[in-house]
């Protein structure tokens, strides 16, 4: 009927010095019952048409010693139900030519050992339900236009100089102008 069967109680080898060609019209399968070695001391190249899908109950482990590009043509989602952890030891860029969205539920800490500068080309918010902290060595805050509400609080110090034309004083009090310095 066609049908080839080829069964060994022992070893079994198979060696070929030229090309070799395997061609499968139906499915197919290979099953290990035992570790299995894989290796080509030249390219090694895999093109799936339809789902490619690995299943591993152990540790993956992928080590590349030169260059790793991935292009993916629409989506990728990664789920870690532990720890993730990624280092880079040299320079990193990320390019988002879309939105970019950060939640996280826990504490989110950036410690930067250098300098850190942001640009927007529209709005920076910042807000926090309970308390914010802002503090360095020398501070500067710049705008045409700048608005600084609050309920109680203070502005200044002993060494800081407040300069304004119109002083409003307390509430209900008479505003004043004045050009003077108020400590």
């Amino acid at each position: 009927d066609g049908t080839l069967v080829i069964s060994s109680l022992d070893n079994t080898g198979e060696a070929t010095w030229g090309d070799q060609t395997v061609v499968v019209d139906g499915n197919g399968k290979l099953a290990y019952n035992v570790n299995v070695d894989l290796g080509a001391t030249g390219d090694y190249d895999v093109n799936v048409g339809g789902v490619y899908d690995v299943h591993i109950n152990g540790i993956h482990n992928t080590k590349v010693r030169k260059n790793n590009i991935t292009e993916v043509g629409l989506n990728t989602n990664y789920l870690t139900k532990g720890t993730h952890v990624q280092k880079t030891v040299e320079h990193e860029s990320r390019i988002v030519l879309g939105n970019e969205n950060h939640i996280v539920k826990g504490y989110w800490r950036n410690q930067i050992g250098a300098e850190i500068e942001m640009f927007t080309g529209n709005r920076f918010q910042v807000s926090a339900e309970d308390e914010f902290v802002i503090t360095a060595l020398q501070g500067n805050i710049s705008a045409t236009e700048l608005s600084v509400i609050g309920m109680k609080g203070v502005i200044g110090g002993e060494g800081v100089e407040f300069t304004s034309p119109v002083y409003m004083g307390p509430m209900g009090a008479t505003p004043f102008t004045s050009g003077a310095s108020f400590y």
